[in-house]
Formats: structure tokens, sequence, C-alpha cells
């Protein structure tokens, strides 16, 4: 007999039965925190900007981002704001600005969400080579009819709701 569980963690991602990205996002939340609280106590201990940046992005930014091409598309705002908010509590720490605009600029880095938009790209391009172990995931690409917001590939229908219940 199997246990009915909430929520659940493989490989490093909650699932819930919900399926919302909460607990999730609130999981990996507490642990970049954690980081960003050591980055805060290196800062104290006098070390370079140069070096505060490469802890933030191999401790917080890393935990953040973390198999996001599985949950990024279907993040809300308002999770996404709260992911973001790490990314600009760790730069005031490391900049010690109040300007979060300015801080990416010092720090020549994108904004969390820019950047898991591009990691996603980077692999669903990887995904479209024949050569990728993938590749087979990919749906068949559509004939195409000549309209302007046509998409190449058919994106799947799904249901949020449980087929036995509707009536």
């Amino acid at each position: 007999e199997l246990e009915t569980v909430s929520n659940f963690k493989v490989l490093g991602v909650t699932l819930s039965d919900d399926l919302s990205w909460n607990a999730h996002i609130d999981a990996i939340t507490r642990k970049a925190s954690k980081n960003v609280f050591l980055l805060s106590q290196f800062k104290k201990a006098g070390m370079a900007v140069k070096d505060l940046l490469v802890m933030y992005t191999t401790m917080v930014r890393s935990v953040i981002e973390y198999a996001c091409p599985v949950w990024h598309t279907n993040l809300p705002d308002y999770l996404c704001d709260q992911l973001e908010l790490l990314q600009k509590r760790a730069l005031k720490i490391i900049y010690n600005t109040e300007h979060y605009d300015e801080a990416l600029k010092l720090a020549n880095i994108p904004s969390l969400k820019d950047r898991r938009d591009t990691l996603c790209m980077k692999f669903f391009n990887r995904m479209c080579c024949p050569m990728d172990k993938l590749h087979h995931l990919i749906p068949p690409i559509r004939p195409s009819r000549g309209l302007r917001s046509e998409s190449k590939y058919s994106v799947p229908k799904c249901r949020t709701t449980d087929i036995t219940r509707v009536s």
C-alpha cells in the first residue's frame, strides 16, 4: 500500500499533488537564503567584490536555477518575484547599492527571469539537434500554413481537471 503525500522530492525538484511550484520555490528559497547569509558574513570579513560575485554565482544562483527548464515556464509572477528578491538581496550585500538595475549592470549579469528564459531556450535548441538524447521528446514539426503567429510545433492540449469529475 502506498502512502499519499502532498509533495515529494525527485532529483532535487519538489513536486506537489496540486501541480504548483510553491513548495519547490519555498525549498530553494530557504536553501539559497542560507547561502545569502554566508555571503554577508564573507562581506563583513572583507572579501573582495569580485570574489563575492563568484561566491554568489556558485552558492546562490546555482541553487535558484537548478533544473529550471522543468519548472520555469509554469512559474507565476509572484514566485518569479520571490526568486528575484534573493538576487536583489545578494547584490545589495555585494555592491551596497539600493538600485537593483544598477547592481545588475555593475555585476554584468541579467535578471534571473531573463537568465532562466535563456537557459530554457538553450536547452530546447540543444534538444532540437537530432543527435541529442532527448530529441525524441520533441513533437514533429508542423507544415507551415503561412500564418504570422504560427508555431513551428504543435502544443498538446492539457486538462487540469479530472475527467471523471466533469459532467
